[in-house]
């Protein structure tokens, strides 16, 4: 969706999972860099993308996970308007068995459950930060595009 957001605003995109990859250099997924070097190590490229990709206007997507880092909060509630793209976790684990990526568990459970953690965990922050909330669950990512769009507009945030 954050592509499409950016098309339809003129802005450039940047994915911090695929900025993190990219800087890594070896060719790994940010999925199998997440298992590969564990979490805390990822954690710490994650934050160094996030600076590069806030350092210019434009859309930013994040993984789930940037937000349960202190100094990324912080990054994002200084240098960005944030928009969550909320969705239940049964809707969640629906759409990772139909994904080919590499994603390790980060509890050591199957993905359903770990994502009712893990919401329980994340969300707080993300209300926090979100100016901006939508259910990514619910209907056609265009049209939800189009209600981000709208919505920013409307509030003079674009």
């Amino acid at each position: 969706m954050g592509e499409l957001l950016a098309e339809r605003l003129g802005l450039a995109f940047r994915d911090t999972d695929r900025l993190l990859a990219e800087r890594e250099g070896s060719g790994r997924s940010a999925g199998e860099l997440l298992g590969a070097l564990g979490e805390k190590a990822f954690r710490d490229l994650e934050e160094a993308a996030l600076d590069e990709a806030l350092l210019d206007q434009g859309v930013v997507a994040t993984g789930g996970g940037a937000v349960e880092r202190e100094g990324s909060r912080a990054r994002l509630a200084e240098r960005a308007v944030c928009v969550w793209l909320r969705a239940d976790p049964a809707i969640l684990a629906a759409r990772l068995e139909r994904d080919a990526a590499v994603r390790p568990a980060l509890l050591g459970e199957d993905a359903g459950a770990e994502l009712v953690v893990l919401d329980r965990r994340r969300a707080p922050h993300f209300a926090e930060l979100a100016e901006l909330t939508f259910d990514s669950g619910r209907c056609d990512p265009c049209e939800i595009v189009r209600e981000i769009e709208g919505e920013l507009r409307k509030r003079g945030l674009v």
